[in-house]
């Protein structure tokens, strides 16, 4: 049996085809109106803005894979999607249409990868991947962070794939698309994919056929719509063929890793639409907590903190800084005296 990832080969040629490729490819964006005609299987052209944690993922700014926002410094996609040189990975949030420049673009680069270490090539097991990115996001209506399952959600019925991979006709999307596939049972899927299927996977499948995500989807989000909330609860993984009804589309189930990303990003996603909880600015293993405190006060501030033990409002996000220490804060200026880098003891 023939197992496909939803992602492009391109990780397999060698630069100079790369970059042949990559110009190929923006001749055929910008000179062809078939692209923007197709559909990614069996779906349709989502709202513009209407998936704003769905990014696109550029390797050597080639867009083979997605990946879905889920803090300002993180973002989550499949672990088939790290190739190569960590910086050559890179983003789009706030984007809609690939072929042209829109004013809600943010554009960012991945400064650290990490692909789950269990992760197997064969089964596509522990098939998830987690992004730092610099500079941090800046959230709004058209850049939001995913919407996350506790660790127990087990949604039921349909859910919504979304991408700029292939369509019907094998070409690339040059905007999102999204398409509903209902969601059938680990028991279902097993008899498509005997060994391949486990308790962290979750598949989905049209019986008609025909719907699906396809090449080029790969690490994007499969949402479940739920009280007006996109709740990520996939990344779109691999499968036979794309739309075929005897065998299901296959995704990494995101309530089963939320452990693991914690453990990497330091950053609390149990509590459904709400990982605003964590270490802001950390990373790997690193359990530090970085608060940057208004700098006009910070001298006051940090004595009132000493005597009443409370990290004291207004707060602002971390400076941007690749080498900020985890527990640590960083002032640039103080107004009434000079500074240094101190540390919160918490």
């Amino acid at each position: 049996m023939v197992f496909k990832t939803r992602t492009s080969n391109l990780s397999l040629l060698p630069d100079f085809a790369q970059i042949s490729l990559v110009l190929i490819l923006c001749f055929a964006l910008c000179n062809s109106g078939a692209a923007e005609n197709g559909k990614i299987v069996g779906g349709h052209e989502a709202p513009k803005n209407g998936y704003p944690s769905a990014v696109p993922l550029y390797y050597l700014a080639y867009p083979g894979c997605a990946a879905t926002i889920v803090h300002q410094e993180w973002l989550v996609s499949a672990a088939h999607c790290v190739s190569g040189t960590v910086g050559h990975h890179t983003f789009t949030a706030g984007d809609h249409n690939l072929a042209i420049r829109e004013d809600t673009e943010q554009n960012v680069t991945a400064i650290e990868a990490y692909a789950h270490k269990q992760f197997n090539r064969s089964t596509f097991h522990n098939d998830i991947a987690l992004f730092k990115i610099s500079p941090p996001l800046q959230l709004n209506k058209y850049v939001q962070k995913a919407v996350m399952p506790s660790p127990d959600f087990n949604p039921k019925g349909i859910a919504t794939p979304v991408g700029w991979g292939a369509t019907e006709n094998q070409s690339i999307s040059v905007v999102l698309m999204e398409v509903d596939v209902p969601l059938i049972t680990n028991e279902e899927c097993r008899e498509a994919y005997p060994e391949k299927i486990f308790d962290s996977s979750i598949c989905a499948v049209a019986i008609e056929g025909g719907k699906d995500a396809c090449k080029g989807d790969s690490g994007g989000p499969l949402y479940f719509k739920q009280d007006g909330k996109q709740i990520l609860i996939g990344i779109v993984s691999n499968g036979r063929g794309c739309g075929n009804k005897k065998y299901p589309g296959v995704y990494t189930r995101v309530s089963k890793f939320l452990g693991w990303m914690k453990e990497i990003t330091g950053i609390d996603f149990t509590a459904p639409g709400d990982n605003s909880r964590g270490k802001v600015g950390t990373g790997g293993n690193r359990k530090g907590k970085i608060i940057t405190i208004l700098a006009e006060s910070v001298c006051n501030q940090y004595q009132q903190y000493l005597k009443d033990k409370k990290i004291l409002t207004p707060v602002k996000k971390m400076p941007q800084s690749s080498r900020t220490k985890p527990g640590w804060l960083v002032w640039k200026k103080c107004s009434a005296r000079s500074c240094n880098s101190f540390k919160f003891v918490h």
